[in-house]
């Protein structure tokens, strides 16, 4: 493992780890107001995994106190669960997303976002793996965490793990 990424472990249960990144990623100073990517984004293949094979997202961090904060879980360009209509106060988060491959074109799943331990929705996902009247072959979709406050203050929203796993 290097650097707290690591790849290819096989866990309980028969998962296998396809990534892990475990080293906290706050956001910087002087980008407090925007949008930034915490920690490396993950390139999921499509063509890698079989129709009823899929993947499990984890992630957890914090918000330190004293202004509004934004999380958010992008699979490609679709913002998958994010609490951009409710800022989060100071404290903690843990967010999960489940996606399936349902056809050679789909992916179909859900996710979560709790926020201090307050009830979270669940949200579906239904991802466009490749368009039907396109040869090329699935798109490859990268997966990303965002954070953003609303004043300038850095480590305001801190990732502290994203695992992704093959279920």
């Amino acid at each position: 493992m290097i650097g707290g990424y690591q790849s290819d472990v096989i866990i309980s249960g028969g998962n296998k780890v396809l990534f892990r990144d475990h080293i906290s990623h706050g956001v910087p100073h002087g980008l407090g107001k925007n949008e930034v990517e915490l920690g490396q984004p993950y390139v999921l293949k499509p063509d890698s995994f079989q129709i009823n094979d899929g993947i499990r997202i984890y992630a957890n961090g914090t918000f330190s106190p004293f202004n509004n904060k934004t999380i958010r879980l992008y699979i490609g360009d679709e913002e998958v669960v994010s609490n951009i209509n409710a800022p989060a106060a100071a404290g903690d988060f843990v967010m999960e997303a489940v996606l399936y491959k349902t056809s050679p074109f789909h992916g179909k799943g859900w996710a979560t976002l709790l926020i201090n331990n307050r009830e979270g929705d669940v949200r579906a996902i239904n991802l466009v793996l490749q368009d039907p009247d396109s040869p090329a072959g699935a798109e490859d979709k990268v997966i990303r965490i965002t954070g953003q406050s609303s004043v300038e203050q850095p480590g305001s929203v801190t990732l502290a793990n994203l695992i992704i796993e093959k279920i």
